[in-house]
């Protein structure tokens, strides 16, 4: 089973925007995803047959481009460490919906799942009182942080 760390940055853009395809549009084409990546037709040609070869998407005349087992887990795996590190800039660092929604973006291409796992406790606990002093404590050092700027 294919863990997000083990592909490039390039390859993870590709699966969450097949991913993200397929849910609104049911099937993805290459110069559909083209145009989402922003490249050009024969650079997605190219990992698309690279990605199929590595076992993570599957393609034919059909029905398109589409996630195979490895691809799903990846796409999974992706957007369980973009909600964990979302919920923690917007319960725990206050951070605005959006902008919180721009970083977890980045951020989750660069993470592990341990450190992900180790947020996701300590987002928990923050949120759920069981830390309650240490969560004031963090949001009073945060205003004057940025009161300092």
């Amino acid at each position: 089973m294919s863990k997000p760390e083990s592909i490039s940055n390039r390859q993870q853009q590709y699966i969450e925007v097949i991913d993200d395809l397929a849910r609104r549009e049911g099937e993805v084409r290459t110069k559909t995803l083209a145009d989402r990546l922003g490249v050009r037709m024969p650079s997605v040609t190219e990992s698309v047959h690279r990605m199929v070869a590595s076992g993570l998407l599957r393609r034919d005349s059909r029905n398109g481009i589409r996630l195979t087992r490895n691809g799903r887990a990846v796409a999974d795996q992706l957007q369980d460490r973009h909600t964990v590190l979302r919920q923690f800039m917007t319960d725990v660092l206050g951070m605005e919906d959006c902008i919180a929604d721009e970083e977890a973006c980045r951020i989750e291409h660069a993470t592990r799942g341990d450190f992900v796992k180790r947020l996701a406790a300590l987002t928990r606990a923050l949120s759920q009182g069981q830390l309650k002093t240490c969560r004031r404590a963090l949001a009073r050092w945060q205003e004057e942080q940025i009161a300092k700027q």
